[in-house]
């Protein structure tokens, strides 16, 4: 699979809706820097487009990112034992329970990379200036009390909760998103069926002076 990944990356390939000329996905993500939509809007579809797509999930998902964040789901699921009993009950609400985790558990503190604003704009009350730094705390929208119901609360029976900005939003949209929702998945999926009553044998232990926050050891009893 890995050559095949490579060869595909390395081929340009057309998109039969809007592309007349091939475009490989570095391309793809250029267009959509420019303001040109989501990069996936310029990946084709069939075989190649997959195979691409694929390719950009392996290159751009680092693995200390994934299982930092399988760890912090276990850890706030398993700090109230019906939420786990639910899941084995429900396993039917896993996917949207990887979502409200996701919404609910962040990766990061960090407000990311600085932007410039373009033009005077007023945003809550306060006049930002064309050419001001402005830094954005998106996990700040995703505890929006405007936007969620009760969104200081983990709720994995939520039906909102898919609006959330765990994975970035537009041409900033992580595109790594599918295999981390696939992962993150299965490793629950997993974790629920193999180990009756799962539960922390003790305190955990945090990474420290990391961009990414997760324990350094969790230990896991059942």
């Amino acid at each position: 699979m890995g050559s095949e990944l490579t060869s595909t990356k390395s081929a340009p390939v057309s998109h039969p809706s809007s592309l007349s000329q091939g475009l490989d996905l570095d391309e793809a993500y250029e267009q959509a820097q420019k303001g040109e939509g989501l990069p996936w809007d310029h990946m084709p579809y069939g075989e190649p487009g997959r195979l691409v797509r694929r390719y950009g999930d392996a290159r751009f998902v680092p693995g200390d990112r994934r299982f930092s964040q399988i760890s912090n789901f276990v850890l706030d699921l398993l700090e109230q034992p019906d939420r786990p009993a639910l899941l084995r009950d429900r396993p039917d609400l896993l996917d949207n329970a990887v979502e409200e985790l996701t919404r609910f558990v962040p990766l990061g503190s960090q407000a990311g990379f600085p932007r410039y604003a373009t033009e005077d704009v007023e945003v809550g009350g306060t006049l930002v200036r064309a050419g001001e730094p402005v830094l954005i705390q998106m996990n700040a929208a995703d505890r929006d009390a405007v936007r969620l119901r009760s969104p200081g609360v983990l709720d994995i029976t939520r039906d909102d909760t898919h609006q959330h900005l765990g994975y970035g939003h537009g041409p900033h949209h992580c595109p790594g998103t599918s295999l981390a929702r696939l992962e993150l998945q299965e490793a629950l999926r997993t974790l629920l069926d193999g180990l009756p009553g799962p539960h922390l044998a003790q305190a955990v232990e945090w990474k420290t002076e990391m961009v990414v926050r997760g324990p350094r050891t969790m230990l896991v009893g059942w």
